[in-house]
């Protein structure tokens, strides 16, 4: 896991939460560490509220032990739930006490939308022959929620404008951090030049586009003509005698 760190916001699992001095993985669950100190060997209870219609669980311990003069990180780890609940954030509290002490710690937890990146598209060669192939991979990513269903075009547009599809595909899901390779062969039959493009949608709303900077140049093959051989007609003599 690659950890962020932030004292007002920190993202996880397709989650952000608004909080003080959180550290988080950007993978399918979130981390908080909370620092303790105490100066005499002390037990702190810990306990969690949260709403279960908002995050599937909090995993983290409910009695620490602290020696005098340590200090201790608590790890607390939210598991967010399949499908986004609702619009909107809610809180999470952490009461953290002894018989000394009290301290409560708020976070405000949201889900966050859906992101679909097109990281890049590139191509086995950048000119070729009318008649032969060329492969393109098209490479997209995901740095928000799991999302739904992806419906993919690939295509491929010409100087003069015309738009022709090569290529459909449908991906179930993608989830968070998630990446996905997609392989196009395309022969065409016409010289000229064309950029391959992408286009995203999900349940009929568009997500994403995105074009190839660099051109493919596609140049008419030559068709080599048989050379001609001249032929001489020789007639046929019949000699006899006189």
């Amino acid at each position: 896991y690659a950890s962020a760190q932030a004292t007002t916001q920190f993202e996880y699992g397709g989650m952000v939460s608004s909080g003080i001095e959180s550290t988080t993985p950007k993978g399918p669950a979130a981390v908080i560490e909370e620092d303790l100190q105490s100066l005499t060997l002390e037990d702190y209870e810990i306990d969690y509220s949260y709403s279960t219609t908002f995050v599937e669980s909090i995993d983290g311990p409910n009695l620490v032990t602290i020696n005098a003069g340590d200090s201790l990180a608590v790890k607390i780890e939210i598991i967010p739930l399949k499908n986004v609940p609702e619009i909107g954030g809610n809180p999470l509290i952490i009461e953290i006490s002894n018989n000394a002490i009290e301290k409560t710690e708020g976070y405000i937890l949201s889900y966050k939308e859906t992101e679909i990146n097109i990281v890049s598209q590139d191509c086995s060669r950048h000119s070729l022959l009318t008649g032969q192939s060329i492969a393109c991979t098209t490479t997209i990513s995901n740095n928000g929620y799991a999302s739904k269903n992806l419906e993919i075009s690939i295509g491929i547009e010409t100087d003069d404008g015309n738009k022709e599809i090569i290529d459909q595909i449908t991906i179930d899901e993608l989830d968070n951090q998630e990446s996905w390779n997609i392989r196009t062969t395309y022969k065409p039959d016409e010289a000229g030049s064309f950029n391959l493009f992408i286009n995203i949608e999900s349940e009929g709303e568009y997500i994403a586009y995105g074009e190839m900077s660099k051109k493919i140049n596609v140049i008419e093959t030559v068709q080599e003509t048989e050379e001609t051989i001249p032929t001489i007609n020789i007639p046929i003599l019949s000699l006899r005698n006189i």
